[in-house]
């Protein structure tokens, strides 16, 4: 436990001493139309970066272009996560003009507006998964490769503290998230093991609630001092600089996310299941307002 916590207080202190400059690269985000995802948007255009923006919701991205149109830093492209197709069409649209995307921010996501497993129809569990998981994959295959003949870039996946922990009425969410976490670690090794000068950047990042549509309503009735219900903005600010600091692990908020993860790898399940029974998790899942995205 010493050890554990002794080399994540180094980690974080070293990663501050360097930070590597963005401007004028190019970045794609996922979801960009979305909480995080607008947040994330107008970080990168500040930081003087080509932001290239995927969403399905074409009135939302519209919407971006005309707040952005007098930067010329954004594109926008309408595609439908779902559909191997469209991913495939638009990173080649996208490969065929940048070549190299320097920056990879998955972060689309939907919710099934918190049903029990049992009440899951097949296909909301599909498209869940297609979402949150598959599309991770996908994009990520569509862009590594020249990644890795430049021996360059940053990926970043952005899952949720529920990667970490199960939740009530959340059985298909958490699997995805976990999964990302899983796929983003072993991608990790993959790159570290197959080159051992291996320059791309990856980084897993958790949240813990974040103030956004999909889990409208959600609210923590115990420790909100805590901090554990944050704004899209706040999480766009950790996730951008987890890149300039090039940390494997944005955990938000830090000290207590790091602290339950510490905690939930060397104690019971039955203690992990108290902890989240103070917390009133369940009794907060109960009031998502969220609808299916």
């Amino acid at each position: 436990m010493i050890y554990y916590y002794g080399e994540v207080l180094f980690i974080n202190i070293s990663q501050y001493f360097t930070t590597k400059e963005i401007s004028g690269r190019t970045v794609l985000i996922t979801g960009a139309a979305g909480g995080i995802g607008k947040n994330l948007v107008e970080k990168f255009v500040d930081l003087k970066c080509t932001v290239l923006c995927l969403d399905k919701n074409q009135l939302e991205l519209k919407k971006l272009q005309t707040k952005y149109k007098s930067s010329n830093q954004i594109e926008t492209y309408c595609v439908n996560l779902c559909s191997i197709d469209d991913i495939r069409q638009c990173c080649e649209q996208i490969r065929s003009k940048y070549g190299l995307v320097d920056i990879v921010i998955n972060n689309a996501g939907i919710v099934n507006n918190g049903k029990m497993l049992v009440n899951l129809e097949d296909e909301e569990i599909a498209n869940i998964f297609d979402v949150n998981i598959m599309s991770y994959i996908r994009i990520c295959k569509e862009f590594l490769p020249k990644m890795i003949e430049l021996n360059q870039g940053h990926i970043v996946n952005v899952s949720s503290i529920l990667g970490l922990m199960g939740s009530y009425k959340l059985c298909d969410y958490s699997a995805t998230k976990f999964a990302v976490n899983g796929f983003t670690e072993s991608m990790r090794n993959e790159l570290k093991c197959s080159n051992s000068e291996n320059k791309i950047k990856v980084t897993l990042v958790c949240p813990f609630h974040v103030r956004t549509e999909m889990f409208k309503g959600i609210e923590f009735f115990r420790f909100k001092w805590a901090g554990l219900s944050m704004s899209p903005k706040y999480v766009a600010d950790r996730i951008v600089n987890g890149i300039l600091y090039e940390k494997e692990l944005v955990l938000v908020p830090s000290l207590w996310s790091s602290i339950f993860f510490g905690f939930k790898n060397l104690l019971t399940t039955k203690f992990c299941d108290h902890a989240l029974e103070k917390l009133k998790v369940h009794e907060s899942m109960n009031m998502l307002k969220a609808k299916t995205f």
